[in-house]
Parts: C-alpha cells; structure tokens; sequence
C-alpha cells in the first residue's frame, strides 16, 4: 500500500499532520529564483559543487595570460576583431588595465584595446598596491615644474608620484583619506634619493 492510498488518495503535504516526518518549508528558507547556499564539506559527491573563493586581479591575470599565450595577435587589427566580437574577453581586459594598471579603458576607442592588451601581456612588475589614496575627485599638479604628466589623481597614483609631490609641498598630505603613518619619513628618503 502506498503513501498515497493510506493518505486516502491525497499526496502528503510537507508538514502536515501529527505524524509527519517531511518538515515544513520555510518561505523565508528559500525564496523562488534562489539557490541555497553550497556547504563544501556537504557536498562531497561532486554534484554541486563548492562555491569559489574570491580570485585577486593577479590569479585573473594570470589566467588571462594562459588564455592568450598561444593566440597570434601580431596584426593589431585581429586583435581589435577578437576583442569586438568577445565582450566577455574585452570586460576582463578592462578590468585588468584598471586593477593591474590603474588605467582606464578609453570606451569606443578601438586602437586603445590593442594597446592595453599589449600592456597586459607584456607587463612584469609586481602588482603594487599604493599606501596612499586621495580624497575621491582630489588632482594634485605640479605648481613647481609645471609638468603636466606629473599631474595626480586617484587613476594614476603611484607611491612614487605621490612622494614626489609631497617632497615640493608636503601639506598636500591634507588631500589624502589614506596614507602611511611614516609618510613624513619617505618623502625624506625620496628626497635624499633624489639628491643623489
């Protein structure tokens, strides 16, 4: 005799009746579009699963690189055709030139996608995260030399910049929400470098 026939023809109900084993479900538990959180130690079949952790721009990097190695870009006009027809590609590619390299992407500027993966590609340093962040909208010039590649903003900061500005006026240290508590003593060691 089945469920269903000592139920008098009705199908069990979660939660329902004094003996029921099947527990109630929760609305709030699991609302429709959702999908439940994954417990790695859970699920040890492989079905579902365990959700990633968080990847850093240098793992993307990485797998960029990997994904790229064997493609020949060398015509600069197959580049532009892969990253127009791939948005998927040209996204990591953005997201990369900003994280890596603190540049932006230049948008409907199809010449710059070929630069910044050309920059991406061959780019060796290490990813330096700078101690210094400026107040959002700050643009420090250079009022001394008058240089205008010298000017500074939060898409271009590097710690050396930084120090260089600090070394002509170190009260535009007012214009940073984030910076080293030994700032004072690395504009004076980036001013006995400068010296010689």
């Amino acid at each position: 005799m089945g469920e269903e026939e000592l139920n008098e023809g009705n199908p069990i109900v979660p939660g329902t009746g004094e003996d029921s084993i099947i527990p109630p479900a929760d609305p709030e538990e699991n609302k429709e579009g959702e999908n439940p959180p994954v417990d790695p130690e859970e699920n040890k079949d492989g079905e579902n699963p365990p959700i990633d952790p968080v990847i850093t721009a240098e793992q993307r990097l990485v797998a960029f690189r990997e994904k790229f190695a064997n493609k020949n870009f060398a015509n600069p006009s197959v580049t532009k055709g892969h990253f127009t027809k791939n948005p998927e590609d040209k996204s990591e590619l953005e997201f990369l030139y900003k994280e890596i390299l603190g540049k932006d992407l230049k948008s409907g500027c199809k010449d710059c996608v070929v630069d910044a993966y050309v920059e991406i590609m061959k780019f060796k340093g290490e990813v330096v995260r700078s101690e210094f962040e400026l107040y959002a909208g700050a643009l420090i010039e250079d009022n001394v030399g008058f240089d205008a590649g010298k000017a500074m903003s939060n898409h271009n900061l590097t710690n050396e910049l930084v120090l260089f500005h600090l070394a002509q006026n170190p009260k535009l240290i007012d214009k940073f929400q984030k910076k080293p508590e030994n700032w004072e003593e690395l504009v004076e060691k980036y001013k006995e470098r400068e010296r010689g």
